[in-house]
């Protein structure tokens, strides 16, 4: 399908967006769940569930979570989770290493760091953790208050940025 994708119902009422009632009218864009957060998965151990425990409180108190999120949060706990190993790796001994025959050779880490940092990238930008992707939700009456809660609540979303 040729174009962006559909930007769902929720995001465009969070935006204020006149759209929103078009899209209702017409097709409800997006599927319709309750707000909150979703419980941790058990299977979810170390660094992932640390990085889980952090940020669904942010996302649930931003409101961005449903219940429904919790895998691709548990994904996204994950890929980070194996991303900060590969570059705790990559800090205690460097990118490059020398191989059986003295000739040096680029460390797997680093590929691994790469390919996950790319994945993490696209995550960000679907569970809004990007400045980006939160400067496309702002809402139609913002006050001073909300406003200073959410450069708040977004100053903390920051440390799971990658770049």
């Amino acid at each position: 399908m040729p174009g962006p994708k559909p930007t769902p119902t929720e995001a465009l009422k969070a935006r204020g967006s006149w759209r929103a009632k078009a899209g209702e009218k017409t097709s409800g864009r997006g599927l319709r769940v309750e707000p909150g957060a979703p419980p941790c998965p058990a299977w979810l151990v170390g660094d992932a569930r640390t990085i889980w425990a952090e940020l669904v409180p942010l996302l649930d108190g931003a409101g961005f979570l449903a219940p429904i999120d919790g895998h691709a949060l548990a994904c996204y706990a994950t890929l980070f989770a194996r991303w900060r190993a590969a570059e705790r790796v990559l800090s205690a001994g460097g990118s490059i290493y020398l191989d059986g025959s003295g000739d040096p050779r680029s460390r797997p880490e680093v590929g691994i760091a790469a390919t996950l940092a790319r994945l993490l990238q696209k995550f960000e930008r679907e569970l809004y953790l990007t400045p980006a992707a939160r400067s496309r939700l702002v809402t139609a009456a913002a006050t001073p208050a909300a406003d200073s809660e959410k450069a708040a609540r977004a100053a903390k979303l920051e440390k799971f940025r990658l770049t």
